[in-house]
């Protein structure tokens, strides 16, 4: 899919408001933005397995009544029970909350410390594609670290003694490691431009995010200014229709 193949959000009219808008879209992974049947068919996986499962309750109750959909769900509970299950899921989601914690604490201590006290961040919240790196080893780095360690530790690579600890570790290893990269890179990954290509400021005089519209050059939109930045080919783009151009034709270069 190109950007030029966009859709027109104006032809739908839930998606052409900006309240509305799927940001989550704008902090997807560049691979991500490449729909191929495969992203498709994984991205519909689970409203289908969601929708199979109230089906097949509800042709369950139809058909044979409300006893056997009873009794099928007490039978499929049993066998989960024998199978013990639950500590399976346990134990998968004891896992995972490692990588949640330590995620959580990175962001955390990069707002607090990396931001407000060492002011190696940037105050100003960046989303923009074109304006921030591919990777930053400040969040990247103390993440993986501390899921690292966090996840040995609870898989008894360290010992039984500090097994319990895993969370701790999780929590207490972003607080060193999120500074320590911003300061020994001095934040340069933060941003990789600090100019978005058009001339009027993203904050008014008051510090209030600008109103002043702009027309995006793809879709045809027109866009707050904070929303928009310049596009390599000429003109203003709309954050995105940058997060989708497949080419990245029009990304500003790094000055």
């Amino acid at each position: 899919m190109t950007v030029d193949q966009v859709v027109d959000r104006a032809s739908v009219p839930a998606a052409s408001r900006e309240t509305l808008e799927d940001y989550t879209l704008r902090f997807a992974p560049r691979t991500y933005r490449r729909w191929t049947p495969a992203v498709v068919g994984a991205s519909a996986l689970g409203g289908i397995a969601y929708m199979a499962d109230f089906s097949i309750g509800a042709g369950i109750g139809l058909t044979h009544g409300r006893l056997v959909f009873v009794l099928v769900n007490l039978a499929i509970a049993l066998v989960l029970m024998e199978a013990d299950m639950f500590s399976f899921l346990n134990n998968l989601l004891s896992f995972y909350s490692n990588c949640a914690m330590a995620w959580v604490v990175t962001v955390a201590a990069d707002i607090a410390i990396n931001k407000y006290v060492l002011k190696l961040s940037p105050r100003q919240p960046e989303f923009r594609r074109g304006m921030l790196h591919a990777v930053n080893p400040v969040g990247v780095g103390s993440f993986l670290a501390s899921s690292v360690l966090s996840i040995s530790v609870y898989f008894g690579l360290f010992g039984a003694a500090v097994q319990l600890c895993s969370p701790l570790v999780a929590v207490g290893i972003p607080v060193v490691l999120a500074p320590l990269p911003a300061v020994l890179t001095r934040g340069r990954f933060y941003l990789r431009r600090t100019d978005d290509g058009i001339a009027e400021p993203v904050l008014d005089a008051d510090g209030n995010p600008s109103g002043t519209r702009y027309e995006c050059v793809v879709c045809r939109e027109s866009y707050e200014r904070p929303d928009m930045a310049a596009s390599a080919e000429g003109g203003e783009i709309c954050s995105l229709c940058l997060s989708t151009d497949r080419d990245g034709r029009h990304v500003l270069p790094a000055p």
